[in-house]
């Protein structure tokens, strides 16, 4: 992959360990693919994530708790910190992918899992631009 690496590091990190974490106790696997140095799918055979909460899925502090139920929380709502996170994984891996110039997209169905997949350009993004992109966000 192109572009800075320490952020496509914390993408993929953020991808994984939701995978992992949100299969944990239901699914069994986490599946992870390159199809090409600019696409890669990350799937689990989780719970799965209704379609409802698609729209807030990147939204920062947006949260779909084991119950099915979202809520979008705030570290004065809720200041302990939780095994669950807080919300920014998702809105982190997004503002990583735009700022490549990329995208993300989502499949999901409820009780069969989830899939992720990162579309990324060819061409290099500098250190410079990410930064100047960072300070537009």
């Amino acid at each position: 992959m192109r572009g800075n690496h320490e952020y496509l590091a914390l993408m993929l990190t953020n991808l994984i360990e939701n995978g992992l974490k949100y299969t944990a106790g239901v699914g069994r696997h986490v599946h992870i693919e390159c199809h090409t140095e600019e696409c890669i799918r990350i799937q689990d055979d989780g719970p799965g994530i209704a379609e409802e909460h698609w729209p807030y899925l990147f939204n920062r502090f947006f949260q779909v708790v084991p119950t099915g139920v979202s809520r979008e929380s705030t570290r004065a709502e809720d200041p302990t910190p939780s095994s669950s996170g807080c919300g920014l994984g998702l809105a982190l891996v997004k503002w990583i992918v735009q700022i490549h110039g990329g995208k993300v997209h989502l499949q999901s169905r409820v009780g069969h899992g989830s899939c992720f997949e990162v579309q990324l350009p060819i061409h290099r993004v500098s250190g410079t631009s990410a930064n100047k992109r960072r300070a537009s966000l």
